[in-house]
């Protein structure tokens, strides 16, 4: 027995001394005549065991959500390759008449089609032909009096091409490479960099040929609407082969060592260069200077492109970063299937995303369509480690192949 604390100056006396006088009960393991203290020391047990449950419970509860949300996300990826692979065709056509004085015909024929690409013609066609004729005659007079046909007709088609396949591929000429930046001139030259640091060009009709900078090219490439070139190296400086140079010098004002990743160009000119710490730099055209633009949420970025309507994309292992419209916060797109390695925006707003395989990725080409954040990967892909990418106007672009021993060749889609 121990003494309690004292209430209003009375020393209160703990006991124990107490005993249950009732019939057993089998739940708390309470029996007649227990002491107080046991009682009390089963419903101790009782109530740490329903607290362990509860925990068990909401784990495995928040387990469940966790596998639902996944489950969603392929059941909208499936559907998503349904749509691509699997069109589907509605014709819906419609007939009516009515005569009286005046005779109205009208008809309307719709053809809807959810393959890629998708093509909507819409015809309609009215006619409307009306009659009337009078006579009067008396002992003096004759009189006539005759209205002739009127006909209206009017026909509308209307012809929007949705979606492209970026189907099928081919390769451009064999020379395998570890690629890691990729780029074209406004002449249709490519310029490709490699992971040991040299640079390429191909001309249209090509050969291969090398081009000699001051610095090893290694990371990113990009193109003016001019035909400068621009070169990133990954822990060096940017590098620029302007039109009439035959070699890459370090831009001026010099830029600064960093461990640059990717390099991009806007609808304006607008030079964005990306690390992998995921910071943000851009150049005007008419700036002397690089401008500290921002950062998304998380490092090990791989790549930065722009899309027309200003959407800014970084992609980074796992994640893909949007901030719509170049304003507000960067926002990780949901369902995002790949290992990133590289991104580039389309003419026509499509985002093109490649991927190397890693667990429980799949590597591939993916493409975001234009007022989408759904992704989409083609049909003539594989999945393998595509490194490079780089977008051209109606459906197509070129990306590359690498394996672990560093040999891929670069390929054009569309």
């Amino acid at each position: 027995m121990a003494n309690c604390p004292q209430i209003n100056n009375t020393t209160i006396i703990g006991t124990s001394a107490i005993g249950y006088n009732s019939a057993p009960l089998p739940c708390a393991g309470v029996q007649t005549c227990d002491g107080l203290n046991d009682i009390l020391s089963k419903f101790e047990s009782i109530i740490c065991d329903v607290k362990d449950n509860v925990k068990e419970l909401t784990y495995d509860i928040t387990n469940i959500t966790e596998d639902v949300m996944i489950i969603s996300e392929e059941i909208i990826n499936i559907n998503n390759q349904l749509n691509i692979c699997c069109p589907t065709t509605t014709t819906t056509s419609s007939s009516s008449s009515t005569s009286t004085s005046t005779s109205t015909s009208t008809s309307t024929t719709s053809t809807s089609t959810t393959a890629v690409p998708t093509t909507t013609t819409t015809s309609s066609s009215s006619s409307t032909s009306t009659s009337t004729s009078t006579s009067t005659s008396t002992s003096t007079s004759t009189s006539s009096t005759s209205t002739s046909t009127t006909s209206t007709s009017s026909t509308t088609t209307t012809t929007t091409t949705v979606l492209f396949t970026y189907c099928p591929k081919e390769i451009v000429s064999t020379n395998p490479n570890y690629w890691k930046g990729i780029t074209t001139t406004p002449d249709g030259t490519i310029y490709a960099c490699t992971l040991g640091g040299t640079v390429y060009k191909y001309p249209v009709g090509g050969p291969w040929s090398t081009v000699g900078s001051s610095g090893a090219i290694n990371a990113a490439m990009a193109a003016d609407s001019l035909g400068n070139v621009y070169g990133a190296v990954n822990g060096g400086t940017l590098y620029v082969k302007t039109i009439s140079a035959s070699t890459f010098t370090p831009i001026v004002p010099f830029a600064g060592n960093d461990s640059w990743t990717g390099l991009s160009f806007d609808q304006a000119d607008t030079l964005w260069t990306i690390n992998t710490a995921g910071v943000i730099r851009t150049r005007a055209v008419s700036a002397t200077g690089f401008t500290y633009y921002g950062s998304t949420p998380s490092t090990g970025a791989r790549d930065i492109t722009v899309a027309p309507n200003g959407d800014v994309y970084v992609c980074a292992p796992y994640t893909m970063w949007k901030q719509t419209g170049g304003v507000g916060a960067f926002v990780s797109l949901p369902t995002s299937p790949g290992y990133w390695t590289s991104i580039s925006a389309a003419p026509n707003g499509d985002i093109i995303c490649t991927a190397e395989p890693s667990p429980g990725y799949v590597g591939g080409i993916w493409i975001i369509y234009a007022g989408t954040n759904t992704f989409v990967k083609i049909s003539c892909d594989e999945n393998v480690r595509w490194s490079t990418v780089h977008a051209l106007a109606g459906g197509e672009f070129y990306s590359s192949q690498a394996n672990d021993i560093g040999n891929g060749e670069i390929y054009k889609f569309g």
